[in-house]
């Protein structure tokens, strides 16, 4: 039928099972305003998915000297859908074939020593990419720092946490939970 209009309830293949094609290459198909597309079934091919995606902790507390940049030692990771947070060396590796736009964000909790003020900063591949300064502009033994960022991740770029700290006496501590609230960092593609 060339250029007319199908009225059909329901299109099968004539053996019950099998695959049915609408248009072909170079076509598109239109869906007009105010239609429903209803899915029972399994779809692929739309969209991207939010893989990978991860989610680490620090396993114990982690000491920081006065005025020292510290990697964050996120050395388990509860949530990670590509196996690709590295506990070893504490730091996200985007794995082959996931290059693409990331938000990363982290939530770090000091506790003990006199704390002026907590200096945190994501890095990629080394390199500081975003930082946020906490200071509450008087001494405190309890801080919470959060900091997120979008980034454009190839395949093999590595994201980690830095962090350094101004005492006025003896060394903060970064926490792995201060009253239920942990130190963690998490990140995940997302889909474009």
């Amino acid at each position: 039928m060339a250029d007319g209009t199908l009225k059909v309830g329901t299109i099968t293949t004539s053996s019950g099972s099998g695959t049915i094609t609408l248009g072909q290459s170079g076509e598109t198909i239109s869906i007009p305003s105010g239609a429903t597309i209803a899915n029972s079934g399994t779809a692929t091919g739309f969209g991207g998915a939010n893989t990978p995606y991860f989610f680490a902790t620090l396993s114990g507390n982690q000491t920081l000297s006065d005025g020292t940049n510290t990697k964050i030692a996120f050395n388990t990771a509860s949530i990670d859908s590509d196996s690709a947070f590295d506990t070893s060396n504490n730091r996200f590796v985007v794995p082959s074939g996931k290059a693409g736009k990331y938000y990363i964000y982290a939530q770090l909790n000091s506790d003990s020593g006199d704390v002026e003020y907590i200096e945190t900063t994501i890095a990629k591949n080394g390199t500081e990419v975003n930082y946020i300064i906490n200071n509450p502009n008087s001494s405190h033994s309890n801080l919470q720092t959060n900091i997120a960022t979008i980034l454009d991740l190839a395949a093999s770029d590595y994201v980690e946490l830095f962090t350094a700290s101004n005492q006025t006496s003896g060394n903060a501590t970064i926490t792995a939970s201060v009253r239920g609230k942990n130190t963690f960092m998490l990140g995940y593609k997302l889909i474009d």
